[in-house]
């Protein structure tokens, strides 16, 4: 298994903690474009406008969702010991049945936002102690995994929405 200087429980607080702090950071980062954007709303400035707008698209959707949900990924990969359970292709196996010359599951590689297959091998290898389906996202009957949606997926979407509001008003009105 991959040697740390820290413990498990250390492991998953930092990103835990992590987690948290991109949260802000991004909410910070909207509510500035936001403000921005009203202002260059009632300006009736549409260049200006345009630009916060996408400058706040990809804030949200090229910088902020993809590191906030590899952290969520990096806290259960600690929080579940994926490692100890999987192999570097995502197939589940205990550690007294490694293949030898088989690599352990990396942290990077299972949190990378665009390895969707790796973590579909994941999911689908492990299921919780009341028979609900893996997810980083969302599960049915964990609060922790509803609440990480309603915050890391839902809120950038109405964020997304309220700019869309904006750019039309922008478009037809001004």
């Amino acid at each position: 298994m991959p040697e740390s200087t820290h413990d498990v429980g250390s492991q998953w607080a930092i990103y835990e903690s992590s987690v948290q702090s991109y949260r802000s950071l991004s909410l910070s980062s909207q509510s500035l474009f936001l403000a921005v954007g009203a202002i260059l709303l009632s300006s009736a400035m549409q260049v200006p406008f345009y630009a916060v707008f996408l400058l706040a698209m990809v804030s949200t959707w090229y910088i902020w969702f993809p590191a906030i949900f590899a952290r969520t990924a990096i806290v259960d990969y600690h929080k579940f010991e994926l490692a100890q359970q999987f192999d570097e292709d995502g197939r589940r196996y205990t550690l007294s049945l490694k293949n030898p010359g088989t690599e352990y599951l990396r942290e990077k590689e299972y949190a990378k936002t665009t390895n969707l297959a790796l973590r579909r091998r994941v999911y689908a290898a492990l299921t919780l102690s009341d028979n609900v389906p893996f997810r980083t996202m969302h599960q049915s009957s964990a609060s922790t995994r509803l609440t990480r949606m309603k915050i890391d997926l839902f809120l950038p979407l109405f964020l997304t929405a309220v700019w869309v509001i904006f750019a039309i008003y922008v478009f037809f009105v001004t």
